[in-house]
């Protein structure tokens, strides 16, 4: 079992560690010297002596909750029926390619990436899921820090590192009938 790392805090780019000598007012904020500051929302926000040292806090502005979901299938049945003719070949090293999927469901759901990985891999992930997600099929957990593609393969879920959901997000699926490939 592959496991997800979590999002680190001072790799993000809306850390700020002030290293100046004296308090100076920035990103809304008074700033103080050798203090570490998150800058992603309106204001710039300290961070508090008990937040986590390197995981985002719960107060971080980036993170969405619920996260969102997105499922992506294939945009005609020529590109469902390619997919899946090279995927009985060889299934384990078969990787969806953005150009065949669109965006075919959108909306949100209570699991972060993580807790969706887990679940799959203790047998009970497709219960979280709000509609059926076909062979084959792209989904997508955004919670705002580090967004996981999971590709449904023959053989359940496993992570998508490649997928570019930018590129399958400007195009729509087909509305298949068949719900297996």
């Amino acid at each position: 079992m592959k496991e997800l790392t979590n999002p680190l805090c001072p790799l993000c780019e809306a850390h700020y560690h002030y290293e100046g000598h004296a308090p100076v007012i920035m990103y809304g904020t008074m700033m103080n010297p050798y203090e570490c500051y998150c800058i992603a929302g309106k204001r710039a926000r300290q961070f508090r002596s008990t937040d986590p040292k390197r995981k985002p806090p719960l107060w971080c502005p980036k993170r969405k909750n619920p996260c969102e979901l997105r499922i992506y299938g294939f945009i005609s049945e020529n590109e469902r029926l390619m997919h899946s003719f090279l995927a009985r070949e060889d299934d384990d090293t078969m990787f969806p390619a953005e150009r065949r999927y669109g965006l075919r469901y959108e909306g949100t759901i209570p699991l972060a990436p993580r807790e969706f990985w887990h679940r799959w891999n203790c047998g009970d992930g497709e219960i979280a899921l709000p509609v059926q997600v076909r062979r084959y099929e792209v989904v997508e957990i955004d919670d705002g820090l580090n967004p996981v593609c999971f590709y449904n393969s023959q053989s359940g879920y496993r992570i998508d590192p490649l997928f570019k959901t930018s590129d399958a997000r400007t195009r729509t699926a087909y509305q298949e009938e068949s719900t297996d490939g």
